[in-house]
């Protein structure tokens, strides 16, 4: 059968002719003895050319099959292909190798599954090292399968091939274990050896090979002892979308690869392997796709130990690769020859796994809770009853007088709400009831056994003198009677009170900045504003220009009770600072309260009533309401500083930018002239002019500090957004990722809760449904490291400090430049590398264009809203009882053009109340409207705060949009990462 089986081969590679077959056959027993000697002749005998060629291409194919000995090739061959300049010799020479190399490609193959077999049956865990043995092993290959060997189980390997009674071996080691010591110390039983710490080669009696690998063993667990784990040296940490063939060429410029000089060894973090699959003669060889969510690479992973665990997983993956171009019908496309893939699991117990849970657990009620979300935490909050005009209740109200106690009934049996809370006054008569989406959150309270007081705030009336409403101030008993919160806290102010100004500006730096000290430009400002002196500060987002405003109000409040109101421009950002102030205030007993166009009637009386008595110090408005009520703010007699944030939109306003803000000066004029803090991070020399003409300016400091350690990764437009946040959620580094919904915010978090393992109970959503508790806990966790990743709206912002963010992602476009850049500006304060990246697209700012024009209703929608009310009304004979959705239905009448929605319906309703033209009394099946006479003249709509709010934010938002859909990486960049100064700042 050898015989047959050689002259197989041999046919293979020459012609043989008939009469040369006997002469070929009779040479086969020289050739086992002597394969190369014989190869001339043997050649001749077939009839064919004896050249160097013909006889290397007959003994490399007979040598496996004789069981010669030999090495593969000749590399005169390889020397020759690269010296000749005959263009035929060099094909015929090109053809020899690569066939050479098939067949190499074949031993290796056969020898590595023969090893394999022979160590899954020898090697244990723990062993030092790995000897294998074979005879008929082909002896060119065993160097190769040793290396394979130490990659797969990661100690010294030696591959032995036996003939004639001698083992003829290659060994190869692993970092930190000297091989060719340890042949040193049994070199007396060796017949050779040689070679470095690294590589060895060395022959011995094929009967010494159980004593040599015992003794192997044993000396080699002497050197490996305290060893760590075997790694990976990683050049370089990349990208996916930094592959590419320009790269391979460059990498190719540190040609040649060796020993001392090994090829460079990338990696890439959370990417998923997509089109998994086995390939290669044994299906050993793991190929697949390289996939983070905008860039693919295909890669391969020779000889996968692991194939089968990979196929089937299915979340992201750490690779370590050697990056080449492979070269296949004259294209070249970028591959990761992989030599590990780090795969992740969900750990079985990660710190925050109970408050993860948790917060997934009731999700969906935090979502839906809406602007009730936290009432139930609150001391006490203000409300307006419904269903006050049902039922003779008018005659009950009627005999209301503030202060008035009502008794709290659960009606559980209700046939309506089964969460109704009905208000009876003294006497037992029903007066009204919570509306539903208060009475859902207050409702479980009480079950539980939470207690309220409720009194009469006051009866208002409608203008027409026909109904009657009731706005109540309910109180929660355990929280009002407890006070170790507040007492601490007001005790924390008298004794803050006490102290000179220097010792109270060291209290509140330690309470606003713990440890940290303020940088120059910080101390710059607040020295001016303690003089008296209106200030503008020019610094760069994440620089602090909060902490100048925060402090000084702080200062005034404790040092001579007086007040200080916030002006932001949007509604949304008033909502996001007040949440951190409030705590941040409460702990050295300072108050703080929003009021805005939202806020309403009786919440704003309470406000301005509470500034005027002393007993709250920071408002949180908007450049609209405080104009619109300048006169109310200046009547309290408290407000002694002014903080104008953005105030970039003062010096653009004569562009018809913001006007409102071009108007500030009037609204400062009526409050007294107080001292004014304006700040910004953009403002050029003709800004600065403006602004400190408009507010009344007597200063300018500037921080030009440049956050050089910001990246930005700009991907806008990406499609498959979920992969990308899943790759670099995958890292485990601190990631924020921006969405604009509260839903959105749940559901990318849950994908990345079950996708990501390395973040499976290190992933937490951040809204404004999540009660204070929750948002504490998960800022502590995120500080802490607990959590990796938190996937927020923007209520996730002021306030938050947590200065070693090293990636924020913008997954929906933000609703404006100022929330751009406060996302943006989060990431990385703490001074490392930290990158931001851009996912938004023209989608999203449909979506959000959508969203803010709900909220800001045009005229002709309000009017065909007005229109479909007064039909309501004639059919009903007087007050109306309808819905938002069958409003927003019968108002296309009207207007067939209208997209209003049900919530663009009930901001409408909100519209025309405020300007006197409807009458509103409860919500949802209790809710009844009621039309007011009409005025003799022309309403302008801008004189209601919630219009002219909501407009100024859509025509800001469009304006932002089409910058930040088409303006440079570099422009992006530098809105966040450095301030623009006046230029005599500058210089």
């Amino acid at each position: 059968l050898t015989d047959l089986a050689a002259l197989g081969t041999i046919a293979d590679v020459v012609p043989l002719t008939g009469a040369n077959r006997a002469l070929v056959a009779d040479g086969l027993a020289a050739m086992r003895a002597h394969p190369r000697a014989g190869i001339a002749a043997l050649a001749g005998a077939a009839g064919v050319a004896t050249d160097a060629i013909t006889a290397e291409r007959v003994a490399f194919a007979l040598a496996p099959r004789l069981n010669a000995a030999g090495r593969m090739a000749d590399p005169a061959l390889s020397l020759e292909l690269l010296l000749t300049s005959d263009v035929v010799r060099a094909e015929e020479l090109a053809r020899a190798l690569d066939e050479h190399n098939r067949l190499r490609q074949a031993a290796e193959s056969d020898l590595m599954d023969e090893a394999i077999a022979q160590a899954e049956k020898t090697y244990h865990t723990g062993d030092a090292a790995l000897v294998v043995a074979g005879e008929g092993w082909h002896e060119g290959v065993r160097g190769i399968v040793a290396s394979r060997l130490v990659e797969r189980y990661g100690v010294p390997s030696i591959v032995f091939c036996v003939e004639e009674g001698v083992a003829q071996g290659s060994g190869r080691s692993v970092p930190g274990v000297d091989l060719y010591r340890a042949l040193e110390s049994v070199s007396a039983r060796l017949l050779r050896f040689g070679g470095h710490p690294q590589a060895v080669g060395l022959a011995l009696p094929a009967d010494d090979l159980p004593w040599f690998r015992a003794t192997l063993l044993d000396r080699l667990s002497q050197d490996a002892a305290g060893l760590p784990a075997p790694v990976l040296a990683i050049d370089a940490e990349v990208e996916l979308s930094d592959l590419g063939v320009e790269l391979a060429a460059e990498l190719d410029t540190l040609e040649p690869f060796g020993h001392n000089n090994p090829r460079p060894l990338l990696a890439t973090r959370g990417v998923f392997l997509n089109g998994r699959r086995a390939v290669g003669k044994t299906g050993a060889h793991l190929a697949f796709t390289a996939y983070d969510g905008v860039a693919s690479v295909p890669g391969i992973m020779f000889r996968c130990v692991r194939i089968d665990d990979l196929l089937s997983y299915e979340a992201t993956a750490d690779v370590a690769f050697e990056f080449d171009v492979d070269q296949w019908q004259g294209s070249a496309r970028p591959r990761l020859v992989a030599r590990d893939i780090v795969t992740h699991t969900a750990p079985a117990q990660a710190p925050a796994s109970q408050l993860v849970h948790d917060l997934f657990e009731h999700a969906e009620k935090i979502v839906a809770q809406g602007e009730y979300a936290t009432i139930g935490e609150e001391e006490s909050f203000h409300t307006k009853l419904v269903g006050v005009t049902f039922e003779g209740r008018q005659d009950v109200v009627a005999g209301l007088e503030t202060g008035t106690p009502l008794r709290l009934v659960r009606e559980r049996e209700n046939e309506h709400d089964p969460n109704a809370c009905a208000l009876r006054d003294p006497r037992g008569a029903q007066v009204g009831f919570f509306n539903r989406r208060l009475a859902a959150v207050i409702a479980p309270l009480i079950d539980q056994g939470v207690e309220y007081d409720v009194t009469v705030a006051n009866v208002t009336q409608s203008p027409d003198e026909r109904t009657r409403g009731v706005n109540v101030l309910v109180t929660r008993r355990d929280l009002a009677g407890d006070r170790t919160c507040v007492e601490p806290a007001r005790e924390r102010r008298a004794e803050l009170s006490e102290l000179d100004g220097p010792a109270l500006a060291g209290a509140l730096r330690e309470h606003l900045l713990g440890q940290h000290a303020p940088h120059p430009a910080q101390t710059e400002a607040l020295e001016s504003l303690a003089a008296g002196t209106s200030t503008l500060v020019v610094m760069a987002t994440g620089r602090g220009k909060s902490y100048i405003f925060h402090h000084h109000a702080a200062r005034l409040a404790i040092a001579s009770d007086r007040a200080s109101v916030f002006v932001y421009p949007l509604r949304a950002l008033v909502a996001d600072q007040a949440f951190h102030l409030q705590d941040t205030f409460a702990g050295i007993g300072c108050t703080v309260k929003t009021v805005t166009g939202e806020t309403s009637a009786p919440e704003r009386d309470e406000a301005f009533s509470a500034l005027g008595e002393g007993t709250l110090d920071v408002v949180l408005t908007t450049p609209e309401f405080l104009e619109h009520h300048a006169a109310r703010f200046a009547a309290t007699g408290r407000v002694s500083f002014v903080v104008i944030d953005e105030a970039h939109h003062v010096g653009l306003s004569r562009a018809a930018h913001r006007p409102t803000y071009g108007r500030l000066g009037r609204a400062l004029e009526t409050l007294g002239h107080p001292v004014v803090l304006a700040v910004t991070a953009t403002a050029d020399t003709a800004v600065e002019a403006q602004i400190r003409e408009v507010l009344g300016i007597e200063r300018t400091v500037v921080d030009p500090t440049v956050r050089e350690n910001l990246v930005l990764d700009d991907r806008r437009g990406t499609r498959d957004k979920e992969a990308f946040v899943a790759s670099v959620a995958a890292r485990g580094d601190k990631t924020i990722v921006y969405v604009n919904s509260r839903q959105r915010a749940v559901s990318l978090a849950r994908v990345l809760h079950e996708r990501v393992a390395a973040t499976h109970d290190a992933v937490a959503f951040y809204t404004a449904g999540l009660s204070r508790t929750a948002r504490h806990a998960i800022e502590a966790a995120f500080r802490e490291g607990a959590i990796k990743t938190v996937v927020a709206t923007s209520a996730f912002g002021e306030g938050v400090n947590v200065p070693d963010v090293r990636h924020v992602i913008l997954y929906h476009m933000p609703f404006s430049a100022v929330e751009f850049n406060q996302m943006s500006g989060r990431a990385g304060r703490d001074g490392s590398l930290a990158k931001v990246h851009l996912l938004y697209g023209e989608a999203d700012a449909r979506i959000n264009r959508s969203i803010l024009r709900s909220l800001a209703p045009e005229r002709d929608d309000i009017a065909a809203l007005y229109l479909a009310l007064k039909e309501c009304a004639t059919e009903s004979g007087g007050s109306v009882e309808v819905t938002n959705s069958e409003l927003a239905e019968r108002l296309k009448k009207f207007r067939p053009t209208s997209s209003l929605d049900e919530k663009g319906v009930s901001v409408a309703i909100g519209i025309l109340r405020e300007l006197g033209l409807l009458d509103a009394e409860g919500t949802g099946s209790w809710r009844r409207l009621s039309l007011l006479p009409a005025p003799q003249v022309k309403l302008d709509l801008a004189t209601s705060v919630r219009y002219a709010e909501g407009h100024e934010e859509v025509a800001l938002f469009e304006e932002f949009a089409q910058w930040a859909l088409t303006a440079s990486a570099d422009d992006l960049l530098h809105t966040f990462d450095r301030p623009i100064l006046p230029r005599h700042a500058s210089a």
